[in-house]
C-alpha cells in the first residue's frame, strides 16, 4: 500500500521520516562496492557542497569495465518501456 498520511503534507513528512531513518546497510546488501561508496559519500556532503562528479563517473566507468558491460547509454528502463508500448 505504501506510505500513508491524513493529507499530502503528513504523507510527505512520513516519507521523509522513513528515508531519514533508513540504514544504508538495508539498501546496499548485495550491490557493488561502488554504489555503497556513492551512497555514503553523498550522505556526507553538506547541502551546498559540490560533488566530485569526475571521481564518481570514473568510478562507475571502471565498474562497468570490470563487469564486462558496455557503456552504450542503453538502460534497462528504456528497454522496458519499449516492451510495454508494443
Amino acid at each position: 500500500m505504501g506510505v500513508v498520511g491524513e493529507n499530502k503534507k503528513e504523507k510527505d513528512s512520513n516519507i521523509c521520516d522513513l528515508k531519514m531513518n533508513l540504514k544504508l546497510s538495508e539498501i546496499y546488501d548485495g550491490i557493488p562496492e561502488e554504489y555503497k561508496y556513492m551512497l555514503v559519500y553523498s550522505r556526507k556532503l553538506k547541502f551546498d557542497s559540490e560533488p566530485d562528479y569526475k571521481m564518481l563517473k570514473d568510478m562507475f566507468v571502471k565498474l562497468i569495465s570490470r563487469e564486462g558491460l558496455k557503456l552504450d547509454f542503453v538502460y534497462d528502463f528504456n528497454k522496458l518501456s519499449d516492451v510495454l508500448y508494443i
